[in-house]
């Protein structure tokens, strides 16, 4: 999952290109892997991969950004940044 955040904050909060090979392998090594271990999965991180996907199915969206409330409310998509602040601050 932390690879995942870290992803996620790259594109979206640092306006980096995340189809770049070069930026993934950065990512990975800045997340304590290393660049061999592309392409290798083990069965912890199958687990953690196949939850966090059935959770995103569970949501019934499919836009992105996804933020989930603590309650369970959903904040879907690009939305203005005065919209984001209230649904922080209804939290």
């Amino acid at each position: 999952m932390a690879f995942v955040r870290e992803t996620y904050r790259a594109f979206w909060c640092e306006g980096r290109d995340i189809s770049d090979p070069a930026v993934l392998r950065q990512l990975v090594e800045q997340g304590g892997g290393s660049p061999e271990s592309k392409g290798t999965i083990n069965e912890e991180s199958r687990q953690v991969a196949q939850e966090w996907e059935a959770a995103w199915h569970a949501t019934g969206q499919a836009g992105v950004p996804l933020i989930v409330s603590p309650e369970g409310d959903l904040l879907v998509g690009c939305v203005p940044v005065e919209e984001i602040r209230r649904f922080i601050q209804a939290e």
